[in-house]
């Protein structure tokens, strides 16, 4: 578990007795002792206390609360316990917590009296189950829901507040397991009770309860009867300096904080030293052949912490001369081999001898610098031992209405108020409370912030996950509150963003409050093009005193993936701009944190700084950095003043040293545009409608989605081939340069066999990517290539030079290879990379269809076609579309053979998947056996969403087609919870371990998801946007609409979905969950490619604009019930005004009757009137 606590409250009689619980009140302590750790705490009459055992031969731990009233009064006690299981790997949970935890379910079984934690397995996961239950066998209330016991954004540390909330008692707690266990208890005067949490784990779920059975029989551990610690002797008191350094900030050492200061290299210096770098590093100093037996016992305690999983590299540094003759070296062999070490020697996560005659006291230097925990010669533990800790309280702000506008096109416009904000041209003002976390992402193509509306959340330059400034935590229960911006009133300290009232909109987000008499408006904004964010802060006085104040701009600084080497972190101050560097950075680079005309004050000692001590002016290395800049201001009663905070990045050039380049940044800022997209206007009898395609949902394309690459829930940071290709055609409409370099960008990363990699990194000195056998990543090049030049005309981007990736091709075992392959010395044309794509991706099985590889778009079926048989319908249809468009480009460029040969090929396909009509739906896929996926009668998946709608934009026979839809729109929608299913049912057996049975057929990775969530029979939105793209090309313009609309967030927010949906109004979700006990939830917002999807599923299919180069065509699909539509928006330099209407069909351009509208770069006045509905 990641946390794990006791709670206590009481009430007497009838008079509730509220108590203060902070740490001034109560009195702590903590004692460890043979085979227990006790930990007690008081407050007036009430005690309490735990003692955490582990049992010695079972995986168990029991937790013994005692509760003693001394008062001669009676008192109602509750005892909570809570933790937060993972059953995944460390590494796993951390990178990704939230994805994590919706594998996990919970399961109360009465008959035990206990509850069982089990998580969903992916393949060559092993099985494990938690079961928690009292030791006595009572009775006990339970809550698995971790959204309903904490509090946002508090988190973790609202948990006492979760004693006093009504228990469930019921659920699963999908998507976000947590475990609240509680008791009440009734103590008398004067007398004591006693409850034992016991924690079983085993890999089934019979076994662990009946190893709680047998603990319960056995009855409670003592400190002689429970397990010892696994470390004796001098290896114990080695263990007691080491770990709390492995596990929390290490002690202050002066000698490290001298290194840490001067060393500039990083942790490929380290690969030199045969060291990897990836573990903590616990360096030992050797001076000769008898002081060689001194590393033993650190050798002993690193081979128990590996057996534990906890992995540490020791360095063991010594001088030693002479070609043959080396005895120091031989006696660290010989203390490895007593210690049963020898086969770690010089392994990685192992142990290291570094003779630094022949690397150097550099590499002293070095080791000191990066080094967890540096040996001391008396086994005392070194370093300054912590003070008492007493954080300050931070306050929230209060709400204020906000006064102010930006300039961009408010004009007047109307408000549409929804449950919880209101649009207003291209703004979103939010006025409830939101569950989760409602963002925005600000972002040029190298540099952004994600906010919340209640967090300033976190900022990245270059890459938004190698070169993270400040922490992404993924946690909504506690958001992103690695920046705050504090200020500081007599004694009190008030979070300006926290509590406030958010308002966000192109590209700026702003937050409106009042701190005491003190008014605030916080203002966020990311330049155009530039790496640093503003963030303005305007204060006004209303009190009738002076006010002294001061303005905090606080951080935690990352500079790389996560916050495991930021004390390594080297700051200084210069000027009024604090400066910051990481040498372990991959994005050699300066950050600097400042205010405009340079800050009063700085501070990077994080603990000091939350107890609200912020006048120290520490500079890192230190082991908890922070970096806090500080405005100090006297305000007269009703004076206004601006405070403008500037946090940048510069990256290390051979010119210019990137602290220098991080000095120039303030400057620049003042007069940076900030962003500002010129978007179609779309002006609808629908207002949501007309704002999410006016704005947010080409921003979320763009800005999110090709510059960001970041969400609250997923920080990627890599290009995915198919992803960001289907991004880039929303960009079609406002910025076409975009989809063009993305073409380019894609065909770099192809194999000179035609496959790609399915994502990559590429920045500065990193290019890695992962080689799949995806089998329709390819085939999106060709796609959208074809896309882009019908739409704008520009053939010369086929002739662009790219060149190719060559490595070995997958080995017959290999799903995958992570890699970095070689780039050849040759390049072809644009064009040759995406015939080399069509021929890769046109292979053929035992149906006539494409084999579908270790899955197709839908990446999950990871198991289908493993023996190289399987093969995808979908993809069929996929190709058949793509071929006749890109026949189209090969004929008009002469190659009419070509042309001619993928015409054949689409109709081959397309006649096999015609084939594939079963009843009344279209089949998904076929196995390698050849059993057919997606047909009536199967108990999982009898029906896929993708050959329903494809069948239709593939051009086969409607009255097949029209059943097809009918079908879906039967089993798929689910218009109670706003969801259109990807697929129905859903896999409800996980395949962790593939067999093949007369039940079913082993899928893939899909089947580790609960049903209903994500892939697994959940919404995605992009297959169910295609599913409305069908259904309004089937000129069936009402249910499209209709889908549209069950789609739409903001939709959600006015018909009484919103607060099951719970995600932002104003950005997509790529996934609603169908899963029973959060029906019409929203999963992962904001970073999702469904944005692009239905962008163009407003503006080109349900509005009817169809751009050809140099002429604009208009086929509307529109409903029934809309008589008048505007669009303004900008093609090829030729500004139009588009007014649909309903009358004779007629086309008028310029007042005059015409075939379709020029795109000849002058201005056009158009006019259609259309039928009248039937």
């Amino acid at each position: 578990p990641n946390y794990i606590e006791s709670s206590c409250k009481s009430n007497n009689g009838k008079k509730k007795e509220k108590r203060k619980t902070d740490s001034e009140n109560i009195k702590r302590k903590a004692e460890f002792e043979t085979g227990a750790a006790i930990f007690t705490a008081e407050c007036g009459s009430l005690e309490a206390g735990m003692r955490a055992m582990v049992h010695p031969r079972l995986s168990c731990e029991q937790r013994q609360v005692v509760v003693k009233n001394h008062s001669g009064r009676k008192m109602n006690i509750s005892v909570m316990f809570y933790f937060e299981p993972s059953l995944a790997k460390r590494q796993d949970v951390l990178a990704h917590p939230t994805f994590s935890r919706i594998f996990l379910s919970t399961h109360k079984d009465n008959s035990v009296k206990a509850l069982f934690v089990t998580r969903r397995q992916r393949i060559g996961e092993s099985p494990a189950c938690l079961a928690a239950g009292l030791l006595d066998s009572r009775n006990f209330e339970y809550e698995p829901s971790r959204e309903m016991l904490l509090d946002r954004p508090l988190g973790i540390s609202s948990l006492l507040n979760a004693i006093s909330k009504p228990f469930s008692s019921s659920g699963e707690g999908i998507p976000d397991c947590a475990v609240a266990i509680r008791v009440k208890l009734e103590l008398p005067p004067h007398t004591q009770r006693s409850v034992t949490l016991v924690l079983t784990a085993a890999p089934t779920r019979d076994q662990a309860a009946n190893r709680l059975i047998e603990v319960r029989r056995e009855g409670l551990l003592s400190g002689s009867s429970a397990a010892p610690s696994p470390f004796g002797g001098v290896e114990a008191d080695l263990a007691a300096q080491i770990l709390p350094d492995l596990f929390y900030p290490p002690r202050m050492l002066r000698e490290w904080a001298t290194a840490a200061r001067e060393n500039t290299r990083g942790q490929e210096a380290l690969w030199a030293l045969g060291i990897s770098g990836d573990y903590p590093i616990i360096l030992i100093e050797i001076h000769n052949a008898a002081d060689a037996s001194r590393a033993e016992p650190y050798m002993r305690l690193h081979r128990s912490l590996l057996l534990g999983g906890v992995v540490t590299e020791i360095a063991i540094a010594y001088h030693e001369g002479g070609e043959y003759n080396a005895p120091i070296l031989e006696a660290l062999r010989e203390a490895a081999r007593n210690a049963g070490c020898s086969e770690v020697l010089g392994k990685r996560g192992g142990i290291h001898p570094i003779n630094l005659v022949n690397h150097g006291e550099d590499a002293l230097a070095l080791l000191m610098a990066v080094c967890a925990h540096s040996g001391s010669r008396d086994l005392k533990r070194a370093g300054i031992p912590p003070a008492d800790y007493h954080a300050a309280p931070i306050l929230p702000a209060e709400p204020a209405a906000s006064h102010t506008s930006e300039p961009a096109n408010t004009g007047d416009e109307p408000v549409t108020v929804i449950s919880g904000g209101q649009f207003q041209a291209d703004r979103f003002t939010i006025t409830g409370h939101p569950r989760l976390p409602w963002c925005h992402v600000l972002a040029n193509q190298s540099f952004g912030t994600l906010v919340s509306n209640q967090a300033l959340g976190f900022t990245w330059a270059v890459n938004s996950r190698e070169n993270k400034l400040t922490p992404w935590t993924n946690d909504t229960a506690s958001d992103n509150r690695g920046e705050m911006l504090l200020l500081k009133l007599g004694g009190k300290i008030y979070d300006t963003v926290w509590g406030s009232r958010p308002e966000f909109g192109n590209g700026y987000a702003r937050y409106t409050g009042r701190c005491g008499v003190i008014s605030t408006i916080v203002t966020v904004k990311v330049p155009e093009n530039g790496s640093w964010k503003e963030v303005e802060l305007t204060v006004e006085n209303t009190g009738d005193e002076e006010m002294d104040m001061q303005a905090a701009y606080y951080t935690e600084p990352v500079l790389g993936v996560n916050r495991g080497n930021a004390r390594h972190t080297v700051a200084h101050w210069e000027n009024g701009s604090l400066l910051f560097r990481n040498p372990f950075s991959k994005v050699k680079g300066s950050a600097i944190l400042t205010a405009l005309g340079g800050a009063d004050g700085c501070d990077c000692d994080r603990g000091s700084f939350l107890t609200g001590s912020w006048s120290g002016g520490t500079l890192s290395p230190l082991p908890d950095p922070c970096a806090a800049v500080i405005i100090r201001r006297r305000l007269p009663p009703r004076r206004q003043e601006n405070i403008t905070f500037v946090l940048g990045f510069a990256e290390e050039t051979e010119s210019e040293s990137a602290c220098n380049s991080a000095l120039h940044l303030p400057a620049l800022a003042k007069d940076a545009p900030q962003i500002n997209l010129d978007l179609p206007k779309i002006r609808t009898p629908d207002p949501l409608l007309n704002a999410m395609a006016s704005h947010w949902l080409p921003w979320q394309a763009l800005v999110c989605r090709i510059y960001a690459r970041t969400g609250f829930y997923q920080c990627s940071g890599a290009w995915g081939f198919r992803d960001q290709l289907q991004d880039s055609l929303a960009t079609l409409w406002f910025k076409p340069k975009i989809i063009r370099d993305q073409l380019l960008r894609c065909a770099s990363v192809q194999f000179e066999e035609g496959d790609v990699l399915h994502w990559w990194y590429q920045m500065p000195g990193m290019f890695h990517g992962v080689r799949t056998r995806y089998s329709d990543d390819l085939v999106w090049l060709p796609f959208a290539a074809s896309e882009y030049v019908e739409f704008t005309g520009d053939h010369s981007v086929l002739d662009e030079q790219v060149g190719w990736l060559t490595a070995e091709p997958l080995r017959h075992e290999e799903k995958d290879r992570y890699f970095k392959p070689d780039r050849t010395d040759y390049t072809s044309s644009l064009y040759e990379h995406c015939l080399r794509a069509i021929e890769r991706a046109s292979t053929h099985g035992g149906h006539g269809l494409p084999l579908i590889g270790s899955g197709d778009w839908n990446d999950g079926f990871s198991l289908i076609g493993i023996k190289g048989r399987g093969e995808s319908v979908w993809l069929a249809m996929f190709l058949a579309i793509t071929l006749d468009r890109f026949a189209v480009i090969c004929e008009r460029r002469g190659d009419t053979e070509r042309a001619t040969q993928y015409r054949k090929n689409a109709a081959d396909y397309r006649h096999a998947a015609d084939a594939c009509f079963a009843e009344d739906r279209y089949i998904r896929a076929y196995f390698d056996d050849g059993t057919p996926l997606g047909i009536r009668g199967n108990s999982e998946c009898e029906i896929d969403s993708l050959p329903q709608s494809f069948s239709v934009l593939c051009g086969l026979p409607q009255e097949r087609t029209n059943i097809a839809l009918d079908t879906a729109l039967k089993l798929l929608v689910d218009r109670e919870n706003g969801i259109v299913k990807l697929l129905a049912p859903p896999f409800s057996r996980s395949n962790a371990t593939p067999r093949q049975d007369d039940r079913r057929r082993p899928v893939g990775y899909i089947t580790a998801y609960p049903p209903g969530l994500r892939e697994n029979g959940g919404q995605y939105t992009h297959a169910a946007t295609w599913l409305a793209i069908a259904l309004l090309e089937s000129d069936r313009a009402d249910e499209g609409f209709e889908l549209l609309k069950l789609l739409s967030t903001a939709h959600k927010y006015t018909s009484g979905l919103g607060d099951r949906y719970k995600g932002e109004p104003y950005a997509l979700a790529g996934d609603v969950y169908a899963h029973p006990e959060c029906p019409g939830r929203a999963g992962w917002t904001q970073y999702t490619g469904s944005a692009s999807w239905l962008y163009t599923a407003i503006i080109r299919h349900l509005l009817g604009l169809i751009p050809h180069g140099d002429r604009l065509e208009l086929h509307p699909h529109l409903p029934s019930d809309w008589s008048d539509v505007n669009v303004s928006l900008k093609l090829n330099n030729t500004t139009l005004d588009i007014h649909i209407r309903r009358g004779s069909p007629e086309l008028r351009v310029d007042g005059v009757s015409a075939p379709f509208v020029p795109l000849d770069g002058n201005f056009h006045d158009v006019v259609l009137t259309v039928a009248q509905p039937e």
